[in-house]
C-alpha cells in the first residue's frame, strides 16, 4: 500500500508539472505538445486517472481571473476526452461542458470536448438533449471563426450519424436551433455538411414541417453555387460536391416543392447562362425527388416556363436541359399521376400540332421534338400523339416542297426513334398500325437515291428493328436488308454520308436479324472487295463493314477471317490488293482478341487453325517484303492469348517447322526442305521474324521444346544482314525467351558463352564495322533488359559491361548505346518475369558510376543522353530521392542541341513543377531562359511543343517567384507565334495567356 501511494504520489506530481507547462503562456508550442502527448499516453497505460487529471486541472479550470489558463485547461481536457474510459463520469462531464459553453472565451475548447465526447463514448438521450440545448442556447454559431463553427457542424454530423434517436425525440426543438445556426454560413467546408444533413433531418423528424419555408430558405438563398476552387490546396472542397450536396438537399423532401419550383423557375429565366443551366439540371433532380403528386400544380407552370426556354432560348445547352427536364417530368406524371399528365398534354399538344401544320423549319423541328419527349416518356399517351401527328407530318411529306420534305423525313425518322424504349411491352407496339404506312415512306429514298436517302436510312433500320424485327415481317425485312446492302454497289456512292449511314443501319439490323445478314448482306459484301473492285470506292466502305461485322460473333468473326484468308491465297500475285485483305484481317483479329470474343469455346482451335493458314500461305509462297512484314504483329497477338496446353502445342509445330525443317505438320510435302535457319535461301530467312514473334508471345509457364537449339538459331541469325525491322524483332524474342528460361546450365553457359565471352568482346573490336557495332550493341541492351528484369545471377556482369561501353574510344558506338537506354527500364509486354523493384536497384546502384562518366569531358554528352533515357522510367520517390546529385546535369542538359535528349529532359522538368517545386524554383533564372531559346529555335516541333508546355505549366509557381520574368517571356512568345507548325503556335497561344493573366 505504501508503494502504491508512493507512485500515485510521483504520477500526480509529473501530472501537475505536465499541466503547468500546458497551460503556460510562457511554454512554446513544443513543450505544450509534447506535455500533452505525456499526459494521453498515461492516459492510455493508466498511469494516470481521469479523476487525477481533472483535480490537478481544477484549480486552473476555474481560474476566472485568467481566460487564457481556462482555455488552455479545458482544451486539455477536451483532447483527452477519447482516452478515458466508459462509465458513469461521463454524466459529470456532460454537466460540465453543457455549463461550460456559457464561458465564452473557453466556447471553442468546451465545444471540442462536448464533439470528442458525442463520438468516442455513447450518451444517453437525456445528456444528447442537455448538450444540444447548451448549444443552442449558449452558441452564436455565425459569430464563431471558422475553425470552431466546423467543430459545430462536426456535432450536428455526429448526432445524426450515432444520436438519431435523441433527435427525433426534440422534433420541432432541433430543426429550429439547426436552421438558426446553418443561417448565413458562408464556409463551403461547413456547408457540404449543412446540406447533407438536412435530408437527415427532413426524413427522420417529421416535425420539420413547421419550419419547412424556413429551412428551404436557408439552404436555397446559396443556389446558385458561385465558388472558384483554389488548385494549390488538395483538400480544398470541390465545387461539384457544394453543386451535388445542394441539389440533393432540395430534391430531400416533396414539402419543398411548394417553395423550390417557383424559385427554380424564376432562375431558368435568367439571363445568365451559367444560372440557366444549373437551374434546370436542379429542376430536373427535384421533380425526380419530389414525385407527381407534388408536381401536379404546377405543372401548367412548368410547361409554360420550359416552353419559352426550348423556343426562345439561343443557348443549345440550356435547351437541351430543358427537354431533358421536361422528359423527366412526362415520365414521372405518367407513373404517378394521370391527371396531371393530361392537365399538361393539352396545352402541350394544341401548340406543338399548330406549329407542325404552319411548318416552320425551326419551329416545326422544335414542336416535333417535343412531342417526341412525350411519346418516348409516356406509354399512355403515344398513341394519342401519334394518331395526331404523324398524319399532318406524313401529309407534309407526301405534298410539300423538296426541303419540306426532307424536314418531315426526319421528323418521322425521330418519331420512331422515340418508340425503342417501348420493346418489351406487352401487347401491341404503338407503331403497329403505321408500320405500313411508314415502310412505303421511308422504303422509297432507299430505291431512288436522293438527299432524303441517309436519313431514310436511319429511320427504316430503327423501324425493321422494332419488336425484334416483328413488326414489319421477314419479308419486308429482306427486302430492307438486300435495299441496304445494294446501297454500298460502286454506283450509288456519289453521296459521302450513304457508306456511313448503310455501315450504321447493317449492324443495327445485324443485332436482330443476323441470320438475314449472314444470308444475303455478307456474300454481297465480298463480292465488293474482290479483286475485281479494289480500285471502286466500294471496296474501303465493304471491307470495313465486314471488320465491324466481325465483331459481333465468334462464329461470324470466324467465317469472315477464314473467308478472307481465302481471298489471300488466291491472289498472291496482286500483291497490293493481299496486302489490304491481310491488313483488314490484322485489325480484326486485334479487335477481337481484345475484346475476348474469340477466347471462349472453339477460339483457341480457330486461333490455332488460322496461324496454320498463315504458315502454310507464308512458306508455300514467295510473298513480297512489306507483306511478309505484316505477319510477325498477327501471329504475335494469336500465340499471347492462347492458353498454354494450345501454346505448347503451337511451339510443337513452329519448332518442327523452323528448326527440323518438318513442314508435313501444316500439310506441306515439300520436295525441298524449308531451312531458314541453316539454308542459305533470302527469302526463308525473312520469315525468322514470324517464327521469332510466335516464340515470344508465348507465357511464363509454357515449356519450350528444343530450347537450347531456338535461344542458338535466333542468336546465331543476329549476323545476318536483315533488315532492321526484322532484326528488332528477333533481337525482342530472343529477349523475351532469355527472361522466360529457367536458370540452369543450359541459361548459364549461354549467357557465359555467347554475351560475357562473345557479344561484349566483339563490340570492343574494332575491326568491325561501325554499324556491324551498333548492331551487336542493340543485341547486348536487350539481352540485358532481359536479365535486369528478372534479377538473374549474371544480371550485375553484364549490365556493368554493357555500362563500360558507355567510354567507348568511338562515339558513334557509345552514342548508340545511350540512345538505347531508354529500353531498359520500360515495360515491354514480353518480358513478363519481373522482379519487384529492379529499377530502384539498378538506377541506385549505378547513378554514381553514370554521374562520374558525366563529369568527364569527353564522355559528358553520352552519360547524360543515357542518364536522361533512364529518368523517364525511375519511380517517383527514387528519382526524387536523388534530385540533388541530378539537378546539375538535368540544367546542362538544357544547353544542348540533341533533340532526342532534350525531350526527356524538358519533360522531367515539367514533372517537378508538380512533384519537386522547390527544385524548378530556385533555377528559373537558368531554366526559363533555355526553355525559350528551346521553344524558339530546336529542330523538333515536339520538342518545342513540349518547352511552351513547360512554360504554361510553370505559370502555377507563386506569382512573387515568377513576376520577374513575365515582360521577357512574354515577348519571348510573340517570336514563337510565328513559328511554321500550327501546332507550336496554338501551344504558344495557351501558353501566352497564362503569362499575361499571371497575378490577376
Amino acid at each position: 500500500e505504501t508503494l502504491f501511494f508512493l507512485i500515485s504520489y510521483l504520477n500526480m506530481d509529473s501530472l501537475e508539472n505536465l499541466a503547468q507547462i500546458y497551460v503556460s503562456e510562457e511554454s512554446n508550442d513544443s513543450q505544450k505538445n509534447d506535455a500533452l502527448s505525456k499526459i494521453i499516453k498515461g492516459l492510455e497505460d493508466k498511469l494516470i486517472t481521469q479523476e487525477a487529471l481533472v483535480q490537478t486541472l481544477g484549480q486552473y479550470l476555474v481560474d476566472h481571473l485568467d481566460e487564457f489558463k481556462r482555455s488552455r485547461a479545458t482544451y486539455l481536457l477536451s483532447n483527452c476526452m477519447p482516452y478515458y474510459p466508459q462509465n458513469a463520469s461521463i454524466d459529470y462531464f456532460v454537466q460540465f461542458f453543457s455549463d461550460r459553453l456559457a464561458d465564452y472565451p473557453c466556447q471553442s475548447e468546451v465545444l471540442l470536448g462536448i464533439f470528442n465526447l458525442l463520438l468516442y463514448h455513447q450518451i444517453s438521450k437525456m445528456n444528447v438533449r442537455i448538450l444540444v440545448q447548451s448549444i443552442f442556447n449558449e452558441v452564436h454559431v455565425q459569430s464563431l471563426q471558422q475553425k470552431t463553427r466546423k467543430i459545430v457542424f462536426d456535432i450536428f454530423e455526429t448526432l445524426s450519424k450515432k444520436y438519431i434517436n435523441a433527435l427525433k425525440d426534440m422534433k420541432q426543438e432541433f430543426v429550429f436551433g439547426y436552421i438558426q445556426s446553418v443561417d448565413c454560413e458562408k464556409d463551403p467546408r461547413n456547408l457540404v455538411t449543412a446540406f447533407r444533413l438536412v435530408p437527415i433531418i427532413v426524413n427522420n423528424i417529421p416535425e420539420f414541417q413547421m419550419f419547412a419555408e424556413d429551412l428551404f430558405e436557408v439552404t436555397a438563398c446559396y443556389f446558385p453555387i458561385t465558388f472558384n476552387e483554389r488548385g494549390d490546396d488538395p483538400d480544398q472542397v470541390k465545387k461539384e460536391d457544394l453543386v451535388d450536396s445542394l441539389n440533393n438537399c432540395l430534391a430531400s423532401t416533396s414539402s419543398f416543392a411548394i417553395y423550390c419550383i417557383p424559385f427554380l423557375l424564376e432562375k431558368v429565366s435568367s439571363l445568365v447562362k451559367q444560372t440557366k443551366r444549373e437551374a434546370l439540371n436542379t429542376l430536373r433532380i427535384c421533380c425526380n425527388g419530389y414525385g407527381a403528386h407534388a408536381l401536379g400544380p404546377f405543372v401548367d407552370m412548368l410547361w409554360g416556363s420550359l416552353r419559352t426556354e426550348i423556343t426562345t432560348g439561343t443557348d443549345s445547352i440550356s435547351i437541351n436541359s430543358a427537354f431533358e427536364a421536361l422528359t423527366d417530368i412526362l415520365k414521372i406524371l405518367d407513373r404517378g399521376s394521370q391527371q396531371s399528365l393530361q392537365r399538361m398534354l393539352v396545352p402541350l399538344k394544341k401548340q406543338c400540332i399548330h406549329q407542325l401544320k404552319e411548318f416552320d423549319t425551326k419551329l416545326a423541328l422544335l414542336a416535333s421534338r417535343i412531342l417526341q419527349a412525350v411519346v418516348s416518356s409516356s406509354l399512355s399517351s403515344c398513341p394519342l400523339i401519334l394518331n395526331s401527328t404523324l398524319p399532318i407530318v406524313v401529309s407534309r411529306y407526301n405534298n410539300g416542297t423538296d426541303s419540306q420534305k426532307l424536314i418531315a423525313l426526319e421528323i418521322i425518322c425521330d418519331f420512331v426513334s422515340a418508340t425503342e424504349g417501348y420493346e418489351n411491352i406487352e401487347g401491341n407496339h404503338p407503331l403497329v398500325k403505321f408500320g405500313e404506312q411508314l415502310f412505303d415512306i421511308l422504303s422509297k429514298p432507299i430505291n431512288v437515291i436522293s438527299e432524303e436517302t441517309s436519313v431514310a436510312l436511319k429511320g427504316i433500320s430503327k423501324l425493321a428493328c422494332i419488336a425484334n424485327g416483328t413488326l414489319l415481317g421477314r419479308e419486308k425485312n429482306i427486302f430492307i436488308i438486300n435495299r441496304v446492302t445494294a446501297l454500298l454497289s460502286d454506283d450509288l456512292m456519289d453521296n459521302p454520308k450513304i457508306p456511313l449511314e448503310t455501315e450504321k443501319a447493317l449492324l443495327m439490323l445485324a443485332e436482330v436479324q443476323l441470320d438475314i445478314i449472314v444470308d444475303i448482306s455478307i456474300p454481297q459484301l465480298f463480292d465488293n472487295v474482290s479483286v475485281d473492285n479494289w480500285s471502286k470506292p466500294t471496296f474501303g466502305s465493304s471491307l470495313h463493314t465486314l471488320r465491324c461485322f466481325s465483331n459481333l460473333s465468334s462464329d461470324l468473326c470466324q467465317t469472315i477471317v477464314h473467308k478472307k484468308l481465302l481471298i489471300i491465297e488466291e491472289n498472291l500475285e496482286n500483291c497490293d490488293y493481299a496486302m489490304d485483305i491481310l491488313n483488314s484481317v490484322s485489325i480484326t483479329l486485334s479487335k477481337v482478341i481484345e475484346d475476348t470474343i474469340l477466347i471462349e469455346n472453339d477460339g483457341m482451335a480457330f486461333l490455332s487453325d488460322i496461324l496454320e493458314m498463315l504458315l502454310r500461305i507464308m512458306i508455300q509462297n514467295e510473298l513480297s517484303y512489306p507483306m511478309l512484314s505484316l505477319f510477325p504483329k498477327i501471329v504475335n497477338n494469336i500465340v499471347q492469348v492462347l492458353n498454354t496446353e494450345t501454346q505448347e502445342e503451337v511451339l510443337n509445330m513452329l519448332i518442327s517447322v523452323f528448326i527440323k525443317s518438318d513442314t508435313s505438320s501444316i500439310g506441306i510435302d515439300a520436295e525441298i526442305p524449308f531451312q531458314p535457319f541453316e539454308g542459305s535461301k533470302e527469302y526463308e530467312k525473312r520469315t525468322i521474324p514470324v517464327f521469332a514473334s510466335c516464340v515470344s508471345g508465348v507465357n511464363l509457364d509454357c515449356e519450350i521444346p528444343l530450347l537450347g537449339d531456338v535461344l542458338r538459331a535466333l542468336y546465331s541469325i543476329l549476323d545476318y544482314n536483315l533488315p532492321e525491322q526484322d532484326l528488332n524483332t528477333i533481337r525482342r524474342s530472343l529477349a523475351s525467351l532469355l527472361n522466360k528460361t529457367p536458370i540452369n546450365d543450359l541459361f548459364n553457359d549461354f549467357i557465359e558463352e555467347n554475351v560475357i565471352n562473345g557479344l561484349v568482346i566483339s563490340i570492343k573490336n574494332n575491326s568491325h564495322s561501325i554499324e556491324t557495332r551498333k548492331n551487336m550493341v542493340e543485341t547486348l541492351v536487350w539481352i540485358t533488359k532481359a536479365l535486369i528484369t528478372r534479377s538473374a545471377p549474371q544480371a550485375r556482369s553484364v549490365w556493368n559491361l554493357m555500362q563500360n561501353l558507355l567510354s567507348d574510344a568511338n562515339i558513334e558506338v557509345s552514342h548508340h548505346l545511350a540512345s538505347q537506354y531508354n529500353i531498359l527500364f520500360k515495360n515491354i509486354r514480353i518480358i513478363s518475369n519481373v522482379s519487384p523493384l529492379y529499377r530502384q536497384k539498378y538506377f541506385v546502384t549505378s547513378l554514381n558510376s553514370l554521374l562520374e562518366g558525366y563529369m568527364n569531358e569527353e564522355t559528358q554528352i553520352v552519360y547524360l543522353v543515357a542518364l536522361s533515357h533512364l529518368l523517364t522510367e525511375i519511380p517517383r520517390p527514387t528519382l526524387f530521392y536523388e534530385l540533388p546529385k541530378l539537378l546539375p546535369p538535368l540544367l546542362f542538359g538544357l544547353t544542348l542541341d540533341d533533340s532526342d535528349l532534350l525531350l526527356s529532359i524538358v519533360n522531367t522538368w515539367t514533372l517537378f513543377i508538380a512533384e519537386a517545386e522547390s527544385s524548378v524554383i530556385n533555377n528559373l533564372q537558368l531554366i526559363i531562359p533555355s526553355m525559350i531559346n528551346i521553344a524558339r529555335n530546336n529542330d523538333s516541333p515536339k520538342v518545342r511543343i513540349e518547352a511552351l508546355i513547360f512554360l504554361s505549366e510553370v505559370t502555377s509557381l507563386p506569382f512573387v517567384k515568377l513576376y520577374p520574368y513575365q515582360k521577357s517571356v512574354i515577348k519571348a512568345l510573340k517570336f514563337v507565334l510565328g513559328d511554321r507548325k500550327r501546332a507550336v503556335r496554338r501551344q504558344c497561344v495557351k501558353t501566352s495567356n497564362k503569362w499575361y493573366l499571371i497575378g490577376k
